[in-house]
C-alpha cells in the first residue's frame, strides 16, 4: 500500500474515474469511484458503501 507503483496507478485511476464521471452524468449516468482497499479489511459483514467510506479518493 505504501510502494511508489501503488501510488501512481492510483492517481491514475483517480483521473479515469474523474473522467468516466464527466462522461457518465453527460449521459444520465452514475458517477465512478476508486477506492483502495486493503486485501485484510474486507470482512463478510462489511457493504460496498461502508468500504467505499473508509477507503475512496
Amino acid at each position: 500500500m505504501n510502494d511508489t507503483a501503488v501510488h501512481s496507478k492510483r492517481a491514475a485511476a483517480v483521473e479515469w474515474c474523474e473522467a468516466a464521471t464527466t462522461h457518465s452524468r453527460e449521459s444520465g449516468g452514475k458517477p465512478w469511484v476508486y477506492a483502495l482497499v486493503p486485501h485484510d479489511a474486507i470482512f463478510e459483514n462489511q457493504t460496498l458503501n461502508y468500504l467505499l467510506q473508509l477507503y475512496s479518493a
